[in-house]
């Protein structure tokens, strides 16, 4: 977690004995880039010993880095459907039908042409954003680490909004459930690949898994034994470095947002609850960026406040519904 930005805003501040103290703590590599993301001839520290802070975009990079960084804990659907970033507001998602075959041909006759039958959907962006209250007492005061603390928490904001949207459009659309109800002892790892059997029923077959809490227990549940006996196992989540990589060849990931579309409810505790999805990256949904997050500054004098809004433009939505399958309790 970098901590430059508070180390910046004191710098703002700082004497110049101050100031020598402050960039000395500095990474010797730290880089400087410009408004148009081109990196400086000198690192930021040679640079500071220089210049006044005012005079670079040390502070403007840093609060975006801050933002991003506060963002990231709860980044899951961005990794497991399809992205597209375009220009505009709207944009038409052409794809195309399940899985068909190839008829017979007598020989010498005619190869028929066939043609997939096309289906589109529109993705219509919206902006979400969220203004961080950093007051001007906050920044007299020299309380940076709230600073710090309110902009990590905006980014966290604005990506859950862009997860519970994935969420809702995958899950609410889900064509077809693997009840864990039905199967004895198919709790955990083994829904996974039931989900993954159910799939390539329908002619799809499984890339990604992303997981509630509750049901991503159940899965590193089933992978403790391989932990202690010394093998490759689960990644234990929280471990310094550990990153949670896949389940059974299904790139995997953990959503904790709130579902909020009806009709199911993403928990793993009671029937019928959903605790989990299983699909084909290729077909199930995608997400569409007319903006991805960006900061932008402002100064309100009336109501005494600077800082920065955080705001994206974005809309998600399914694709082929029988490409998801969702676990049940």
């Amino acid at each position: 977690m970098t901590k430059e930005l508070i180390k910046f805003l004191e710098l703002e501040r700082a004497d110049n004995s101050e100031r020598n103290k402050i960039v000395a703590t500095l990474p010797k590599e730290l880089a400087y880039f410009d408004f148009e993301g081109k990196p400086y001839d000198k690192p930021a520290r040679e640079l500071l010993l220089s210049e006044a802070i005012e005079s670079t975009t040390l502070i403007q990079t840093e609060v975006y880095r801050t933002v991003a960084e506060g963002s990231e804990p709860a980044k899951c659907w961005e990794n497991h459907i399809q992205t597209v970033d375009i220009k505009g507001n709207a944009w038409t998602w052409v794809y195309g039908e399940t899985g068909t075959y190839a008829g017979k041909v007598a020989e010498g006759g005619e190869i028929p042409i066939d043609t997939q039958d096309y289906s589109s959907k529109t993705f219509t962006c919206v902006k979400r954003g969220v203004r961080p209250l950093i007051t001007r007492e906050l920044v007299e005061d020299g309380l940076f680490s709230i600073v710090d603390l309110e902009l990590r928490k905006a980014g966290l904001r604005l990506q859950n909004a862009i997860e519970q949207e994935c969420l809702n459009e995958m899950l609410l659309d889900s064509g077809s459930n693997f009840d864990t109800a039905t199967t004895a002892g198919a709790m955990g790892s083994k829904a996974v690949v039931g989900a993954m059997m159910q799939l390539e029923g329908y002619g799809f077959h499984g890339t990604d898994i992303v997981m509630c809490p509750g049901f991503a227990a159940y899965v590193f549940n089933d992978y403790v034994p391989a932990l202690y006996s010394g093998s490759p196992g689960m990644p234990v989540m929280g471990a310094p470095g550990a990153k949670l990589t896949s389940i059974l060849g299904l790139s995997a990931g953990i959503c904790n947002v709130t579902y909020s579309a009806g009709t199911y409810y993403w928990a793993y505790t009671t029937n019928d609850y959903a605790g989990a999805l299983v699909f084909d990256k290729s077909a199930a949904g995608g997400l569409v960026f007319a903006r991805r997050p960006n900061v932008e500054q402002y100064v309100d004098p009336i109501h005494d406040l600077v800082g920065c809004s955080v705001t994206a433009r974005f809309d998600a939505d399914s694709l082929l519904p029988y490409a998801i399958v969702r676990i049940g309790y």
